[in-house]
């Protein structure tokens, strides 16, 4: 198995977990991509989906960046 070789370039993005990419005449680009990132303090997976891409590894990438710079944990209380 020397000669083979990941063709996934998103996948050495930090906090990847895994995920699967596809390619079809009917959606396009298509991938899933699982992360786990920090927010609030603790570590959350997320999921993210992108069907009908032109560039799946650069919308997913996108939307990782503005789920890093946006989300804001409204659902915790931290006075316990």
């Amino acid at each position: 198995f020397r000669n083979l070789r990941n063709l996934n370039e998103i996948l050495g993005t930090d906090g990847m977990i895994g995920g699967k990419t596809g390619l079809s005449t009917a959606a396009g680009a298509t991938m899933l991509a699982v992360f786990e990132i920090e927010i609030g303090g603790k570590k959350q997976p997320i999921a993210i989906i992108v069907l009908g891409s032109e560039d799946s590894k650069k919308d997913v990438e996108r939307i990782l960046e503005y789920i890093q710079s946006n989300f804001v944990d409204f659902g915790r209380s931290t006075s316990g």
